[in-house]
């Protein structure tokens, strides 16, 4: 799938690079970020602040959300439950999977490491002042939060951990992704990008 400048979408031929189809949105409501592919359907967000799906095979629309206030440019984060998106004024916005309907919005105000992580039945926030949310996917409501009062420059969430590197202590927190408790923290010199290439190995 191609995005073009002017905010379209193409959608090609693996092995002959032949366009399959197209999608053109109004002039006013380009695409402005990239497309998230998840099963059968592909979301994006576009410049008019509302989120579409469109068919994986055809490219027709499948459903258009109504219009989000400050929708920030970050694609979709794509679960089979839930649509999440966030905007400019520090909020996680979740719409239904099949429907494009709104399903609950958190504010979480203060800026995010990264985009929201899934695990299972949980979304992590992980914000840059050390705050630490875990919600609930299909409601929103919050099962644990944590405020480690210190920058937070990476995290990587799993099933049953979320981990968590605090490069002015020099630490890293691992914490139980289930109930938010600390299971240890360990003092470490690497840079963050040695660190997590090592933890992913």
């Amino acid at each position: 799938y191609s995005l073009t400048a002017i905010g379209s979408i193409h959608a090609l031929q693996w092995k002959s690079g032949q366009v399959k189809w197209r999608y053109r949105p109004l002039p006013d409501d380009i695409v402005i970020t990239a497309v998230t592919p998840h099963k059968k359907r592909l979301y994006l967000a576009s410049q008019g602040g509302r989120a579409r799906a469109l068919g994986f095979n055809n490219g027709v629309q499948v459903w258009q959300s109504e219009k989000i206030e400050e929708l920030a440019d970050a694609s979709p984060v794509v679960s089979t439950k839930r649509i999440l998106l966030t905007t400019k004024d520090e909020k996680l916005i979740a719409l239904h999977h099949y429907t494009g309907e709104l399903a609950w919005q958190y504010s979480f105000e203060s800026p995010l490491v990264k985009l929201p992580l899934l695990s299972e039945e949980r979304v992590t926030l992980c914000r840059k002042n050390g705050q630490v949310t875990s919600l609930n996917l299909a409601r929103g409501k919050v099962v644990w939060e944590r405020n480690f009062k210190t920058l937070v420059g990476q995290v990587e969430v799993s099933d049953r951990y979320v981990l968590l590197h605090a490069p002015l202590r020099e630490e890293l927190i691992v914490l139980s992704a289930r109930k938010g408790n600390t299971l240890w923290r360990k003092k470490v010199r690497l840079n963050e990008a040695q660190l997590f290439s090592k933890i992913n190995k």
